[in-house]
C-alpha cells in the first residue's frame, strides 16, 4: 500500500477517534449512536479517498477526479440515508444538539476529504 494512502487513512481514523471522544463528552443523551455516525464517515471518507487516489493513477480518469469526487458525495449521502433511515431519519423532533451532533462529523470528514482530494488534484494537474 502506498505511503500516502496509509498516512491519510491513519489521519482519518485518528481525527475521527479524537473528535468522537471530544464530542461524546460535550453532547450526551443523544437518541442515536454517535459512534456509528463517526464510523460511517471515517469508512466512507477513507474509501472515497483511496478510490480516487487509485483512479488518479490511470490516464483515463486522471482529469475527471474532481467530477468523480462530486459524484461520490451524492452516493455517500444516499448510503447514509439508507443506513440510518430507521435510527436517525425517523426522529421527527430532533433537537439542535442532535442536529449539531450529526453535522460535526459530516463537516470534519468533508474537510479532510476535500484536503486530500485537493492534494490529488494538485499532484495530477
Amino acid at each position: 500500500m502506498n505511503k500516502n494512502i496509509l498516512r491519510s487513512i491513519v489521519i482519518f481514523l485518528i481525527t475521527g477517534v479524537v473528535a468522537y471522544f471530544i464530542q461524546s463528552l460535550v453532547f450526551i443523551d443523544l437518541r442515536f449512536g454517535l459512534m456509528e455516525v463517526y464510523l460511517f464517515h471515517a469508512i466512507a471518507s477513507s474509501v472515497i479517498y483511496v478510490s480516487l487516489e487509485i483512479l488518479s493513477r490511470t490516464q483515463k480518469f486522471q482529469r475527471q477526479i474532481g467530477f468523480l469526487y462530486l459524484g461520490t458525495l451524492f452516493i455517500k449521502v444516499a448510503i447514509f440515508a439508507g443506513i440510518f433511515n430507521g435510527s436517525i431519519m425517523s426522529i421527527n423532533d430532533m433537537t439542535n444538539k442532535e442536529a449539531l451532533s450529526l453535522l460535526f462529523p459530516l463537516f470534519i470528514f468533508l474537510f479532510l476529504e476535500v484536503y486530500f482530494v485537493a492534494k490529488i488534484l494538485n499532484k495530477s494537474g
